[in-house]
C-alpha cells in the first residue's frame, strides 16, 4: 500500500510527518507484536487524506463544521527499518535521531510504535530539535519510570518516562502523567517516590473523573507549557480502558473511554509539537479496532493542531 500523502501545497506552513517504528524489542515482559502497528494504523490516515477533494476542505463531524486545509501538508516518511536487534540502546537513539531530522525540516511528527520505549525516542527527537525546554504530556495506564534496570535494561518499555525526565532540557515540573490506575505491589513505591522526588505531576484517571475534561486538559497544558518552547505528547494505547483498546501489549481495566481520550487530544493538540502512540498490538486486536482508534487519535491531533493554530 502507498503511504499517506496530502502535499498539494509544498509551501504549507503546517506540515505533519508520519513515521513508523516497527520495533517491539523493548517489550521484554509484555506481549510482543506491536512491531506490526505502523502497517495497520497507516491505512486509517491514508483513507481520510485520499478522500479530501481538490477544494481542500474537510468536514469535522464532531461539530458539523467545514474547514479549509489548503495550508496543510501531510507526508509519510515510511517505516524506520535500519535498526539492529542486537543493539537495543543504539536503535532507540537512532529512532530519536530520525525524529529529530524530520522535526528540523519543519514537520510536526506523528510517531507510530512499536513498544513503549518508542515514546522516549519520539520525545527525545522533539527535544533534540529544540534548543529550548520541552514539556511532556505522558498518557499511560502504568507509571513507566521503573528504576531497577538490572533485568530489563534502561530502555525497555518499563522506563521510558524516566529516560525522558533525564533529557537535558526537560524538567520534572514540566511533566504530567495521565491515566494511572489499578493496584501495584509494594515494590511500586519506588515508582511513586521517583515521581515525587522529580516533581512529576501524576493525574490519575480517578482524579481526572472528579473534574471536567476541559479542566484536566488545561492542567496538562499549564504544566507542559510553563517556560517551555515545545511540547511532546506520548501515548501508550493502554491508557484506554481495555474494552476500547483490546489490541494492547499490557491492557488495564477501568480507564478512560474513546470519547474522553479524543476530547483531550482535541483540546491539547494546538499546544503539541510532536505526538507518539505505542503498544498497539495487531496480534491481540479485535477486528482492527485498536489500530483504528490509534489512527483516529492521530487524526484528532492533526486537524485540531491545524485548526487551533490557523483558525481555518
Amino acid at each position: 500500500m502507498d503511504g499517506i500523502k496530502f502535499d498539494r501545497n509544498k509551501a504549507a506552513k503546517y506540515k505533519y510527518a508520519f513515521i513508523g517504528v516497527p520495533w517491539d524489542q523493548g517489550d521484554v515482559d509484555g506481549i510482543p507484536g506491536s512491531r506490526w502497528a505502523p502497517e495497520n494504523v497507516r491505512p486509517i490516515l491514508k483513507r481520510i487524506f485520499d478522500n479530501i477533494q481538490e477544494d481542500n476542505q474537510i468536514i469535522d463531524c464532531y461539530d458539523w463544521s467545514i474547514h479549509d486545509v489548503s495550508d496543510m501538508m501531510v507526508t509519510d516518511f515510511g517505516d524506520i527499518k535500519d535498526f539492529k536487534f542486537y543493539d537495543h540502546q543504539g536503535s532507540v537513539f537512532m529512532f530519536a535521531d530520525k525524529v529529530r531530522e524530520v522535526q528540523e525540516q519543519g514537520f510536526r511528527t506523528l510517531v507510530c510504535g512499536g513498544d513503549c520505549s518508542i515514546n522516549f525516542s519520539s520525545a527525545k527527537g522533539v527535544h533534540d530539535a529544540n534548543p529550548g525546554k520541552t514539556g511532556i504530556i505522558y498518557m499511560d495506564g502504568h507509571p513507566d519510570v521503573w528504576p531497577d534496570v538490572s533485568h530489563k535494561g534502561p530502555y525497555s518499555h518499563s522506563s521510558p518516562l524516566a529516560r525522558i525526565n533525564e533529557l537535558e532540557r526537560v524538567d520534572g515540573y514540566n511533566i504530567i502523567h495521565y491515566g494511572m490506575r489499578g493496584y501495584r505491589g509494594l515494590f511500586a513505591t519506588q515508582d511513586y517516590n521517583y515521581m515525587k522526588d522529580n516533581g512529576i505531576t501524576m493525574l490519575t484517571y480517578a482524579q481526572s473523573r472528579k473534574q471536567t475534561i476541559e479542566e484536566s486538559a488545561q492542567q496538562m497544558i499549564d504544566i507542559a507549557t510553563k517556560g517551555t518552547d515545545k511540547v511532546a505528547l506520548c501515548i501508550d494505547i493502554d491508557v484506554l480502558e481495555m474494552a476500547f483498546a483490546p489490541g494492547s501489549s499490557a491492557n488495564e481495566s477501568d480507564g478512560p473511554n474513546s470519547y474522553e481520550i479524543c476530547e483531550l487530544i482535541r483540546l491539547l493538540a494546538p499546544h503539541v509539537d510532536g505526538i507518539s502512540i505505542t503498544e498497539v498490538n495487531p496480534l491481540t486486536d479485535v477486528n482492527g479496532q485498536t489500530a483504528r482508534r490509534a489512527g483516529r487519535i492521530f487524526l484528532d491531533y492533526i486537524f485540531n493542531n491545524y485548526i487551533g493554530n490557523t483558525g481555518k
